[in-house]
């Protein structure tokens, strides 16, 4: 008897290739195809002859041939074609091992070549006498010694764990972009340049909205020619847009708003050609931005009273954030913010500088329109809530009743109050839907009924719908 009857969906497809995934994959082919077909055609494809096979498969998965598909009348070109067409797997090439081998020697090396550099380039930057930035220096070549490390005990763990799983899979190919039968490949593999001190970037964390083509070339003119590189950087950035932006986006976060005054009087400055008063002013306000978007990430205050700004950027990301550059934010900016704040000023190439702080203002800004914040995401909820939405992923609304939202978003506030009541009436009105509740969303939706019964929304509707649950 076949596991799926009726129509084949992908859906049935997709559930019989995760049971056979669960198989050894030394199978040959003909076991593994004949397995797949086991889910969907009535007799024992195991026993049955392969003619006898091959029609049942064209009949139960009207299989004809044309022009983009072929059900070949070799049986061992038929397994191959059922593999590769619904396991997404095809026979290994041997050279393609001794090549992955060849391609860890050499990220070895390079890993181990790259390493020895900067650990050359620190001990000479030591023995050196200080000077202005020699700390963040250091810093910078100590964070990509350890990237090098990082980036050889990847290898390492792949060799150890999964090279030889890939060796036993029978030489098996994975063509499914979703990696049912993944390829165990190591990051440095997919980006070795991120761990080179080569390619740190002063300008990434400036051009997030410039196509990527466009991003290279003008990444290119700022290493070789900060002259050119200016003429065309204002090709894509119109000064007036620029600031307008940066005033729209001011008034979109509470936090921000806060700042409004002070960051339109900055803005004014460069409309005025006040260059250096802006480039001496600007890193402060930045600065001030991150430690605004720290505590709409969940930082608490306390830990960042007496925080520099490496050590706000560090608690970022020890949270896993990324929306802030860290390699620019941890070594770079710094430089420039110390240098104003210790009364020094910035008094070269105003006009680059100020246009490379403008940009960095802006994308200050941006930092607390992230998705990744609590209240964007809540706000983004409320927004896009639809009349037709599950009642299951309605009440996830209910953590959001209870801490409420700040009157700043007065048009998400308003929304909040009337989906309030939605819910209400829909409590009352419409039976739960209890097969929603599955074992990995059990404790979110009994969660989500106890902040609405806690809070006295539909409380007793709420109890016998967690009683239910709690019974099933």
């Amino acid at each position: 008897m076949s596991k799926y009857d009726g129509e084949i969906s992908m859906v049935d497809v997709s559930d019989a290739i995760k049971e056979i995934v669960q198989e050894p994959l030394n199978t040959d082919f003909k076991t593994l195809t004949r397995n797949f077909l086991n889910y969907f055609i009535e007799d024992n494809c195991v026993t049955l002859t392969f003619q006898e096979l091959r029609e049942k498969y064209v009949t139960r998965f009207d299989a004809e041939d044309s022009e983009f598909f072929t059900v070949p009348e070799d049986e061992d070109e038929f397994y191959k074609e059922i593999c590769k067409t619904y396991l997404f797997i095809e026979p290994n090439d041997p050279s393609n091992l001794k090549q992955k081998v060849q391609s860890i020697v050499g990220d070895l090396r390079k890993i181990e070549e790259d390493k020895s550099k900067y650990i050359t380039q620190l001990e000479d930057l030591k023995n050196k006498e200080f000077e202005e930035g020699k700390n963040y220096k250091e810093k910078l070549l100590i964070h990509f010694i350890k990237k090098q490390e990082e980036a050889e005990a990847q290898i390492l763990s792949y060799i150890k764990k999964n090279l030889s799983t890939e060796i036993n899979l029978n030489k098996y190919r994975s063509l499914n972009s979703f990696q049912l039968y993944p390829d165990f490949t190591y990051h440095y593999n997919f980006s070795p340049h991120i761990y080179k001190l080569e390619y740190l970037s002063d300008i990434r964390n400036k051009l997030g909205n410039v196509v990527l083509g466009r991003y290279y070339e003008l990444e290119k003119l700022f290493r070789t020619d900060k002259t050119k590189f200016l003429e065309e950087l204002k090709k894509d950035f119109d000064l007036e847009d620029t600031i307008n932006s940066i005033k729209d986006t001011v008034t979109k976060n509470k936090r921000l708003s806060q700042r409004k005054e002070l960051i339109d009087d900055i803005l004014e400055l460069l409309k005025d050609s006040k260059t250096q008063l802006f480039c001496n002013v600007v890193p402060q306000q930045i600065e001030g931005i991150l430690y605004d978007y720290c505590l709409e990430f969940g930082i608490e205050e306390n830990s960042l009273k007496n925080s520099s700004l490496g050590d706000k950027i560090n608690l970022l990301m020890e949270k896993g954030n990324s929306d802030v550059d860290y390699e620019y934010f941890a070594f770079t900016f710094p430089l420039i913010r110390n240098r104003v704040a210790h009364g020094k000023l910035i008094e070269q190439n105003l006009d680059l500088n100020s246009w490379l702080l403008l940009l960095d203002l802006k994308s200050s800004c941006e930092w607390l329109l992230s998705d990744k914040l609590p209240t964007n995401k809540n706000i983004h909820f409320i927004n896009n809530l639809s009349d037709t939405i599950s009642l299951v992923e309605f009440i996830k609304i209910a953590p959001i009743i209870q801490s409420g939202i700040d009157e700043f978003y007065s048009d998400t506030r308003g929304k909040l109050g009337n989906q309030k009541e939605a819910l209400r009436t829909r409590l009352l009105e419409t039976d739960f839907p209890y097969k929603e509740v599955k074992l990995e969303n059990k404790e979110t939706v009994l969660e989500n009924l106890r902040v609405l019964k806690k809070i006295g929304l539909n409380d007793q509707e709420c109890k016998k719908i967690i009683d239910k649950i709690n019974c099933a």
